[in-house]
């Protein structure tokens, strides 16, 4: 009996399925469609089949996806009996419908699975109508809230029972803080039996009343507001509130006060002008004319009014067609601006700076006025102020020194020829560029340059002359300039500018250096002939003993021969320090210089080891010979290895390599890892008595360069702080 009532229930359940007015659908745990009925299919515009290959929810518009897990899983747990939901759909005409959908749970058997119940109906047209009313309000309380004028409704006896946010805006009071109140307590006190009458006249079920007045705002002060209030009738035809639109007119208030205060300042301004000021109608006919213009025609306002517009009687016949022209143009609406010679009532010559104004009422030229000033002594100035400017900017074109022009801004704004001819740079290049990114400025002083740009352009603010400087020209080349610079000024004698100019002393400079250095090689020939004379004697007996001692201890014999050998060298030192004072003739021979630099390797060995120092020594053959000198040669290397090994006081390594530079040339190069040199002294390497050794006298690299030289040798010096110095010295072979 109980299964066959199961059976009458399940028989039941279909029938009402398959023929409910509603959509139905039964959906398994997956929420995929098992069945759905007629409805159902009409409702979504797809057939059983179709629906039945999907989720439900794969019908749902993709905007519209939502998570109904959680849902699905309390309606499972017995958490809720039912849900109900409002959501939209994509028809398979392509249409979006909304569908009320109603989900619950079935428990079935044990054998059979459980499954929900989905019902739904179509709410479109509902939701459709829902919205258009939702936008009906929302206009209407956008139209209120967001209304510039204030909106108000009151009682008949005037209690205010609705106000709009604008009150916020206009009056800086809370809507709420005005509900329920009088306007009465907020009027300015002259204007409230106005209000009043006003308020009894709205009771007049035809009339509409517009009414000027002064309301007291939050902070205490009083602003001009305008209301137009309406009487609103109940059935029965009687006034049951009064709605009122009010709008802030304070600022209109103003611009009327100050309109009136322009006119009386206009006529003010009319009568006391000091140019000539007068109107005339569309035939140039004197409207009118401020006191000057009378005094300047030396006619009465009375005769001028009679009389048509010109200057006839004041000016040159040539300048009248112009007059004419340009008032004509002016009452067609154009404004006109001239100038013309003329004469005044006294005879004397002038110029007047003319400007007619179309007079425009509603849009429409009725006549013109005409504002006229007397400019003689102006464009005298003018001229004058052109004829200065001609013969500056001749003086600075023509100048033979560089000129540059920098404006407040420290930007280049103009440069003569002579800039372009002495730095090679061409105008367009540099113009626009600020002082401290101009390429003129050496690589060593550009950092400076721009780490101090400001204080360097106080610095040339300033007057000054005579400063020297090194500059670089667009080739790379370095030229020494005196650079001098002063302020310009405008007729306010305001700063509006600086002139920079440069005077190329490069040639000056050379000569000076030139003449220093052989003063100071003049001194060094005489010093040096001095220490050889005092040294030569001493040396001689030194020598004379070594000879004797040499047959006593012949088991040394090596040694002797070194000392002996080093003696002779110190010799030929000494006749080197002659050369400073005087040229010795000398005798030149094939040599190996790869020996030569072992013996000198050998000799040096040991001071390099009591230094921590390593001298490497590389050659690309056994035998190279070239055509020396091999003492003085000798005396080159030992000073070269013997500066680098005091240069690296912490130890390291020297490289002595020899190679062939070129088919007639051998190249030596010592290599170090000292402390280096900066570049500011590298150039200075080479003169006399300049070192930067603590203890040295600034000859030994003077002497071998000027042997070096003197064998048709060149040597050149690369040197980098904290990495080390190159040797590189180029023979002859």
């Amino acid at each position: 009996m109980e299964k066959q009532g199961h059976v009458q229930m399940d028989s039941l359940f279909m029938q009402a399925f398959h023929y409910a007015p509603v959509g139905m659908a039964i959906v398994d745990m997956n929420i995929k469609v098992l069945q759905v009925n007629e409805a159902g299919c009409r409702l979504l515009g797809y057939t059983a089949e179709e629906l039945t290959a999907r989720t439900f929810f794969d019908y749902s518009c993709p905007d519209a996806e939502e998570d109904y897990s959680h849902i699905m899983q309390e309606l499972r747990n017995g958490g809720r009996d039912s849900f109900q939901t409002e959501k939209r759909f994509l028809h398979k005409n392509g249409s979006i419908i909304w569908l009320y959908l109603g989900i619950s749970f079935a428990k079935n058997s044990e054998i059979e699975p459980d499954f929900y119940i989905f019902q739904f109906k179509d709410i479109t047209k509902h939701k459709q109508g829902e919205k258009k009313l939702q936008k009906i309000c929302k206009e209407y309380e956008l139209l209120t809230e967001h209304s510039l004028d204030m909106i108000t409704k009151h009682l008949p006896n005037c209690e205010i029972t609705y106000v709009s946010k604008a009150c916020e805006l206009l009056l800086d009071y809370e809507q709420a803080e005005l509900t329920g109140k009088f306007p009465y307590h907020y009027i300015h006190p002259d204007d409230r039996e106005m209000l009043k009458k006003y308020m009894a006249s709205t009771m007049d079920k035809q009339a509409v009343h517009t009414l000027p007045y002064r309301i007291r705002r939050r902070d205490g002060e009083y602003g001009w507001f305008e209301s137009t209030a309406k009487g609103i009738l109940n059935e029965a035809g009687d006034v049951e509130e009064i709605l009122a639109f009010t709008r802030d007119i304070t600022k209109r208030k103003a611009a009327e006060r100050k309109l009136k205060e322009r006119e009386e300042y206009y006529k003010s301004l009319f009568e006391y002008h000091p140019d000539i000021i007068f109107s005339t109608d569309l035939q140039g006919n004197f409207t009118s004319a401020n006191p000057n213009f009378e005094k300047f025609m030396g006619s009465p306002k009375e005769a001028l009014m009679s009389k048509k517009f010109h200057f006839g009687l004041l000016t040159a016949p040539q300048h009248l067609q112009r007059i004419e022209t340009s008032f004509l143009k002016a009452a067609c609406g154009d404004v006109q601006r001239y100038e013309f010679d003329g004469i005044d009532k006294n005879g004397s010559l002038l110029t007047l700076d003319v400007l007619n104004i179309p007079i425009r009422v509603e849009g429409k030229v009725v006549g013109v006025y005409g504002v006229a000033r007397n400019i003689s002594e102006r464009k005298q100035n003018e001229n004058e102020i052109r004829s200065t400017k001609r013969q500056l900017e001749s003086f600075i074109e023509n100048n033979v020194d560089p000129v540059f022009i920098y404006n407040l801004e420290d930007k280049l704004v103009k440069i003569n020829k002579a800039v372009e001819a002495t730095y090679g740079w061409q105008s367009d290049e540099l113009l626009g560029l600020a002082l401290k990114d101009l390429p003129i400025f050496p690589k060593s002083d550009i950092e400076w340059v721009q780490r101090n740009a400001d204080d360097l352009a106080k610095v040339l603010g300033n007057t000054f002359k005579g400063l020297e400087a090194k500059r670089i020209k667009k080739d790379g080349t370095a030229i020494h300039v005196s650079v001098s610079g002063f302020q310009i000024v405008n007729e306010k004698n305001e700063q509006i500018g600086r002139a920079i100019i440069h005077r190329d002393v490069t040639e000056a400079k050379m000569a000076e250096e030139i003449l220093i250095n052989s003063e100071k090689l003049s001194i060094a020939g005489q010093l040096a002939a001095g220490i050889a004379h005092e040294i030569r004697n001493p040396m001689t007996a030194i020598k004379g003993f070594i000879q004797l001692l040499t047959s006593e201890f012949t088991s040394r014999k090596d040694y002797f021969d070194i000392i002996s050998s080093e003696i002779e060298r110190i010799e030929l030192i000494i006749s080197e320090l002659l050369l400073l004072s005087k040229p010795q003739e000398m005798k030149f021979h094939q040599a190996n210089i790869v020996s030569v630099l072992s013996e000198i390797k050998l000799l040096l060995e040991t001071q390099a080891i009591l230094n921590n120092v390593e001298i490497n020594f590389v050659s690309v053959a056994a035998r190279i010979d070239i055509y020396c000198e091999v003492n003085q040669i000798k005396q080159v290397c030992i000073n070269f290895i013997q500066n680098a090994i005091e240069a690296m006081p912490a130890g390291g390594k020297l490289t002595v390599e020899i190679s062939q530079a070129s088919e007639g040339e051998v190249l030596i190069r010592f290599i170090d890892q000292g402390c280096g040199i900066a570049p500011e002294m590298l150039q200075k390497l080479g003169e006399p008595f300049y070192t930067t050794k603590e203890h040295g006298t600034g000859l030994g690299f003077m002497v071998s360069k000027r042997i070096i030289e003197n064998h048709g040798g060149r040597v050149h010096v690369r040197s980098e702080l904290e990495k080390g110095t190159t040797i590189e010295v180029y023979l002859p072979r």
